[in-house]
């Protein structure tokens, strides 16, 4: 096992990155002790998680994009975002122009969060605060005897002081009797990706 990490997050999709940015942007206030970070997603890249990921550009945000953010004290950051992107990214999602009242695509919102974590991972090496993403599913969390808290997965097992569940939004089971049946899907967002 390797050396115990400081925080580990279950979950690199939305509710994970928008935690991460948060979370070091209020640590830098409050400490400058190196961290050991790491993010558990089993999606080769952290940021868009299944909901979005890429897909139909006609599957759209529920919200305008003036209302779309990762950072809670920023409301305008995703719409800051898209008026930095090159044409060429817009275009590709059939996005025209940039319209606050829009309800864009969600991979296009999927790009922002990559870019976030991308973003954050820098800030981050710039502090010596290291990051380091696991790609793999958490199978089983539980405490250790120094009260560590271990996340084993497919990868191994890793140790955390603290440990945050991003987990978004969960598949429903509400419906057990339509498991395998033909047609149908558990979630909006397709298959869930393997480790």
């Amino acid at each position: 096992m390797t050396p115990p990490f400081d925080l580990a997050l279950v979950g690199g999709g939305s509710v994970g990155i928008s935690f991460l940015n948060q979370f070091l942007e209020d640590y830098a206030h409050l400490s400058r002790s190196p961290l050991r970070i790491l993010v558990f997603e089993p999606n080769a890249e952290p940021g868009p998680g299944a909901a979005y990921q890429t897909d139909a550009s006609t599957n759209l945000l529920n919200i305008p994009a003036e209302g779309m953010s990762a950072r809670e004290s920023d409301r305008g950051h995703f719409l800051a975002w898209l008026r930095t992107q090159p044409e060429d990214l817009l275009k590709r999602h059939g996005v025209d122009a940039i319209d606050p009242a829009a309800f864009l695509p969600r991979a296009l919102f999927g790009d922002y969060l990559r870019d976030l974590y991308q973003a954050t991972c820098e800030a981050a090496r710039k502090r010596q605060i290291e990051i380091v993403h696991v790609q793999a599913r958490v199978d089983r969390i539980e405490i250790g005897s120094d009260d560590l808290v271990i996340l084993s997965s497919a990868l191994g097992d890793h140790a955390s002081a603290y440990v945050v569940l991003c987990n978004g939004n969960l598949p429903s089971c509400a419906f057990p009797n339509l498991e395998n049946k033909p047609g149908y899907s558990n979630s909006p967002y397709g298959d869930d990706p393997e480790p």
